[in-house]
């Protein structure tokens, strides 16, 4: 049935636009019914993960009032508030007080006697505590759905650890008072975010207490299958599908962009070169790539580094003449750091204590970083404290950064190899 649709309308927009892709959730059922069950039991929920996860859209099934219908909260009424605190730069609370005032005022019919109060409210905690409470007094409730909520936890000059606090603090207050409900969206876990422990005020638990967490990590190649489905007149081959998975992983993201690139083809029902194929995914998805490697700090990406270099010891053009050994202990010795990573989504566990990347294309960025970053140049003190390195593990660790330098050009092959490895079967099928 998908087929016949597709093949009689081949001039139909491309349903994987990247910019539809904040409205399509593909998989995420179950922890979409978990963070349900939680609010409508008077909880707070925080999902984290790298971008392209799917976290907006996470939200913004939230937001659909409909979504809501088979459990019956929308009985007694209620809104859904999405706000994105990304696009407070630099983030100021009054600036996301008015920010949240105004989008449930959005949400209220213009002759709703709330309207003119709600939009007329303080810019602050307060003055959306006085709304939160003429809205409970009909019997309605709100959701605030936040995302970019690592925004608000970032002190910078003129928000201070101190400004950062209070302002956590004052909404966990308004939360823990049932004011409203949250979702909170971050790259990563709110009790990674915000002031360290010591500066929190005395006697005070963390500010995220009031949160279940729930990490948003890849999706599944079962739920994926609907997403294909729409490319289903091409008749994509094991190979192909093999190739898509070992280039996406399990990022929403990629795999949307491979889709918008394969549905071009549906008309013709010819399938583009593979390496064209990466290399057009490869560029259209770049920023991927780089968020990721940017929202990691200095320590992860050494053992990104390490992870990547590792993989070139199965490359004739490397391997021989430099010592991995010590890479399983240091893997050991930073279990809790590259769990962090495979739970994003970035990393995977091959075995032992050995690790890959999910997205080959994301292991092809790290190649190009140990390329364009000279050894001496790839961690500091800091780093060595945080690895838990023993001077023999950094000397060890200098040496197979810069023969992995050296050999820069095993390293600008990368991606064509790995393209390659997709070729074994037909091009098409």
């Amino acid at each position: 049935m998908v087929e016949e649709a597709v093949a009689r309308q081949p001039s139909m927009m491309n349903p994987f636009t990247p910019s539809l892709m904040p409205s399509r959730l593909f998989g995420r059922d179950s922890e979409l019914s978990d963070a349900r069950a939680h609010i409508l039991n008077g909880g707070h929920y925080a999902i984290s993960g790298i971008a392209g996860c799917g976290k907006t859209a996470f939200l913004r099934a939230l937001e659909d009032p409909t979504s809501w219908l088979p459990q019956g909260s929308k009985a007694s009424g209620g809104f859904a508030v999405y706000y994105d605190l990304s696009n407070l730069q630099p983030f100021q609370p009054a600036d996301f007080w008015a920010g949240v005032r105004d989008e449930l005022a959005a949400k209220l019919s213009p002759y709703d006697p709330l309207h003119n109060t709600i939009t007329s409210s303080e810019a602050s905690a307060k003055g959306f505590e006085a709304c939160c409470k003429a809205l409970r007094g009909r019997n309605q409730r709100i959701l605030l759905l936040l995302d970019g909520y690592d925004n608000a936890a970032a002190a910078y000059q003129s928000y201070s650890d101190q400004h950062v606090l209070k302002h956590l603090f004052e909404t966990r207050r308004l939360a823990q008072a049932k004011c409203f409900a949250t979702v909170a969206a971050t790259y990563r876990r709110l009790s990674d975010l915000g002031p360290p422990a010591d500066k929190l005020p005395g006697g005070e638990s963390p500010w995220y207490n009031q949160y279940l967490f729930q990490p948003i990590g890849n999706i599944s190649e079962a739920d994926l299958d609907p997403h294909y489905a729409l490319l289903a007149p091409l008749q994509l081959s094991s190979v192909w599908r093999n190739a898509i998975q070992g280039l996406c992983g399990g990022s929403p993201a990629l795999h949307q962009h491979a889709g918008h690139i394969l549905y071009d083809s549906v008309a013709t029902r010819t399938l583009p070169p593979i390496k064209d194929f990466c290399d057009k995914l490869e560029s259209a998805t770049r920023h991927y790539y780089k968020r990721w490697w940017e929202g990691a700090n200095s320590a992860e990406r050494l053992l990104m580094k390490l992870a990547a270099v590792s993989d070139l010891q199965n490359r004739r053009d490397l391997g021989r003449d430099y010592d991995l050994s010590d890479v399983p202990v240091i893997f050991s010795q930073n279990d809790r750091h590259l769990r962090e990573m495979c739970e994003r989504g970035i990393l995977r566990k091959t075995g032992g204590v050995a690790y890959g990347f999910c997205s080959s294309l994301m292991e092809s960025w790290v190649l190009k970083e140990v390329e364009n970053t000279p050894a001496a140049e790839a961690f500091g003190d800091r780093e060595k404290e945080i690895l838990n390195l023993s001077k023999v593990q950094v000397k060890k660790i200098n040496s197979i950064l810069s023969k992995a330098w050296q050999h820069k050009d095993a390293i600008k092959s990368w991606l064509s190899w790995a393209a390659a490895r997709f070729t074994l079967g037909p091009a098409s099928p």
